[in-house]
């Protein structure tokens, strides 16, 4: 148990063995109290500075982001535009058998032409009425194959 003096003198933060002052506790109190402060601000100067550079990385990233993107959308108009003009080959590709069933009639129409204008120069009157009228039904069938 402390006697009456020391604890006066611990209330009123006086040493009896050398008598000077020490500080109140009100004043103890108010120099924690300014620590506290002095730390709180430099947690919060921190704090932001922390938020300020994720925001800045994340913005970085953001844009990083885009800029694939983008050259993702680029690279994919650039494959419609190359399957564009392979469909388009292909319909003249797939058109080549009617071309070329056309190009062999008109050839085979030609040589019975040739056939029976040869044979014309060869054959009588009856026969070269008749074989001007398989030359004239030939032309026809050359210009509309339909038929």
């Amino acid at each position: 148990m402390l006697g009456l003096g020391k604890r006066i003198a611990a209330l009123h933060g006086t040493s009896e063995e050398n008598g000077e002052t020490g500080q109140t506790a009100q004043e103890k109190k108010d120099e924690n109290s300014c620590e506290l402060g002095k730390i709180g601000l430099v947690v919060g100067i921190l704090a932001i500075a922390l938020v300020i550079v994720l925001y800045v990385s994340h913005d970085l990233r953001i844009a990083k982001i885009q800029a694939d993107v983008s050259d993702k959308l680029a690279a994919v108009s650039a494959v419609n535009d190359r399957v564009g003009s392979l469909e388009k080959r292909m319909g003249a590709i797939e058109a080549l058998p009617e071309l070329a069933k056309k190009m062999y009639l008109d050839n085979a129409i030609d040589d019975m032409k040739q056939r029976a204008a040869t044979l014309a120069g060869m054959a009588g009157e009856e026969q070269k009425a008749a074989l001007a009228k398989v030359e004239e039904i030939l032309g026809g069938l050359q210009h509309d194959p339909a038929k």
